[in-house]
């Protein structure tokens, strides 16, 4: 993002102040380097390879800033603005809080687009605007900070449907699930980040989230932490903090700096199947291959009678070995343990009722620190206590671990 970033300040220059580049080369120059960074920096089917969902919305502005100021950039970057903005808005629709996947800094390009809880949406907007070359007309507009790049207010609110971007590594399911209850379900199965550093990834691979009614329910705590506190850096971008399987105590990465990651792991999309009725995702990754001869794959299916969601988790392993089963919940919703192996989770008008796998012992972790769990950081710097569920055991090779996510509906609030 700084290549593109700096590219994107010399288009900007030189369209403000063309006197000073008569021949025209530095935007030329800019212009190929904006095209030629956003193809290895953005997959083919528009998501931003640093894996984080702050880090797209950044570049996505930086790219839209560039297009709007010249005219041939606009050209160059259409087909990557409109796929980067289809991505965003898997993510972000009916909803003010999207998953912050990976790092997240709260970053802008220009100051124009406040960063705020619709900085996404107008993303969005301007990059689509910028796209379409809509005409302005609406004098009313003007009060829009979009406006300023593309004339038009505000993008059509709407969700878009159920998708994967098996290139990216994302299955989003946007969809109706009980009795007109809106929801969002994420699978994530990307690579853990841009080039041999993967500064921004974190050690998500597999992890889940969900919304219902709007709400985060599953979450991505977030970051926390740049520099000045190396454990609670390690563990925001650590395994342990998402909604996935922890093997041997360990991350699924080696880290080895705080944007630094050593022996990546690759990641396998193995099916998907995401429409307005179905949804059915199988992935695996090799995070613990080496060190405990283990692939985790994970298998997640929508059963639309039952109203439920079925998540299995096994280990392609040689030998039994340690393992977490984590679901990390935001801190506005209410858990409950109902039984040894059952919880519910209330939000607005809803339940979620999860069946936990036997073969674990469950607890509901809450703000420990000795060592961390239980804790969800909504800007950088700051971090407040949030419910995890948390399952510990010795898992068999091949042996299931069978969770169920029931929706209901409710009368009343959480």
């Amino acid at each position: 993002n700084h290549i593109i970033a700096e590219a994107a300040g010399v288009l900007a220059a030189a369209a403000t102040w063309p006197a000073l580049f008569p021949r025209g080369s530095h935007a030329r120059k800019a212009t190929r380097i904006l095209a030629r960074e956003a193809h290895l920096q953005v997959s083919s089917d528009g998501v931003n390879r640093e894996q984080s969902l702050s880090y797209h919305g950044f570049v996505l502005e930086l790219l839209t800033s560039a297009a709007a100021v010249h005219e041939p950039a606009r050209t160059a970057l259409r087909d990557v603005l409109a796929r980067m903005a289809a991505f965003l808005d898997a993510l972000c629709c009916d909803t003010d809080e999207p998953p912050e996947i990976g790092d997240s800094d709260h970053a802008v390009a220009t100051g124009i687009l406040p960063r705020d809880a619709a900085y996404y949406r107008r993303v969005i907007a301007a990059a689509r605007g910028v796209c379409a070359e809509p005409d302005a007309q609406a004098f009313d507009a003007i009060t829009s900070p979009v406006f300023w790049y593309a004339g038009v207010c505000s993008a059509p609110e709407s969700a878009p449907p159920p998708r994967a971007f098996a290139d990216g590594g994302y299955v989003i399911w946007n969809g109706i699930a009980e009795d007109d209850l809106p929801v969002k379900f994420c699978v994530d199965a990307g690579p853990l980040g841009l080039g041999t550093l993967a500064a921004h990834g974190h050690a998500d691979a597999l992890a889940l989230t969900l919304h219902v009614n709007g709400e985060p329910v599953v979450i991505d705590p977030g970051t926390y932490a740049y520099h000045g506190e190396p454990a609670w850096r390690a563990y925001f971008r650590g395994t342990r903090a998402h909604s996935t399987l922890r093997v041997g105590g360990a991350d699924q990465a080696r880290m080895d700096g705080p944007f630094l990651w050593g022996r990546h792991y690759h990641t396998q999309l193995l099916h998907a199947v995401a429409s307005e009725d179905q949804f059915d995702v199988a992935a695996a990754h090799d995070g613990y291959a080496r060190r405990f001869g283990a692939q985790h794959i994970r298998h997640v299916a929508w059963h639309p009678l039952q109203r439920a969601w079925v998540i299995t988790d096994t280990l392609d392993a040689r030998r039994a070995l340690p393992v977490e089963l984590l679901f990390h919940i935001h801190p506005r919703r209410t858990v409950n343990q109902l039984s040894e192996h059952a919880v519910e989770v209330r939000g607005a008008h809803y339940r979620l009722v999860m069946t936990l796998p036997p073969e674990l012992a469950w607890r509901v972790a809450v703000g420990e620190s000795e060592p961390p769990l239980g804790w969800h950081s909504p800007v950088l710097g700051e971090k407040e206590p949030c419910p995890v569920i948390a399952g510990a055991g010795t898992l068999d090779a091949g042996q299931p671990l069978v969770t169920t996510w029931e929706l209901q509906r409710i009368d009343g609030g959480a």
